[in-house]
């Protein structure tokens, strides 16, 4: 269908209000689970994510898809609801066991849960994608470690240090 490739386009250029507006149109003519999952891709990159989880809701009512929970689970883990986003993000896994992404985030939640299942989780996605990981934790030490004035300059070296090192071949 030429419009959602129009849809898809337009959030792929980041103009997702101009997305939002052209699925709420599509939805309204005929339902499917890919529009409201287009949707929901909107909502979340506005940062609506009460929409966004609503949107990722009705398009698992309507096919059950390992990326839709997975996205849910990222909305609710934005959200910091972390016990829900690791609901969220076991049914993605129970539907691919091997989403490298899935167990990445799975691991994140656990670990701000403080919980040692965060462990298992990292090394199933270093082992799915060596590199990606080690990517994913670069952005994660800069987004929550390295402007955090409550976490000394020696450990964020050494953090740094850490992800530097991991090996990726």
């Amino acid at each position: 269908m030429k419009e959602i490739d129009e849809a898809k386009a337009l959030i792929s250029n980041g103009k997702y209000r101009e997305a939002g507006a052209l699925l709420d149109r599509l939805i309204r003519k005929k339902e499917s689970h890919e529009l409201w999952y287009l949707r929901g891709l909107a909502s979340l990159k506005t940062k609506n994510y009460d929409n966004s989880i609503e949107c990722f809701d009705r398009a698992i009512a309507l096919k059950k898809n390992f990326l839709y929970c997975r996205m849910k689970g990222v909305a609710r883990m934005e959200l910091f609801e972390l016990e829900e986003a690791i609901v969220d993000f076991g049914n993605a896994l129970a539907l691919a066991p091997n989403d490298h992404l899935a167990n990445f985030y799975m691991a994140i939640c656990y670990m701000f849960l403080d919980n040692m299942k965060s462990v298992a989780y990292l090394r199933k996605a270093y082992a799915l994608d060596k590199k990606k990981t080690k990517d994913l934790l670069k952005n994660f030490y800069i987004l929550f470690f390295k402007k955090d004035p409550l976490v000394s300059t020696a450990i964020k070296e050494n953090l740094k240090r850490n992800i530097e090192n991991i090996k990726t071949n």
